[in-house]
């Protein structure tokens, strides 16, 4: 790795250590991606998942595209442990810690 390379990725990490990142349980309709939209356009990172519907959270994830923040979405069963443990390790594995308050 190069000086250069080493320094942008470094300052891609201090970026990515100070924004908040939000993960929303059912963000890929109703009140869920309504808090996605209101947390992407605040500042947030978002990580929204979706039970079974891929495409209404990719159109979710695509609508959120214009307030600049990274968003991505993840199957999840909320009645599932090993779902949620997975979603919020996608979460931090892109986006950084889950950091924003509940």
């Amino acid at each position: 790795m190069t000086a250069s390379s080493r320094a942008a990725a470094e300052r891609q990490e201090h970026r990515r250590s100070e924004r908040p990142v939000l993960l929303v349980t059912g963000g890929s309709r109703g009140i869920g991606a309504a808090i996605a939209d209101r947390a992407a356009g605040a500042g947030y990172a978002v990580c929204l998942t979706y039970a079974s519907n891929r495409d209404a959270a990719d159109r979710i994830v695509e609508r959120l595209q214009p307030h600049g923040q990274p968003t991505l979405a993840v199957q999840a069963d909320v009645g599932v442990v090993d779902d949620i443990a997975r979603a919020f390790l996608t979460a931090e594995e892109q986006l950084g810690p889950v950091t924003a308050p509940s």
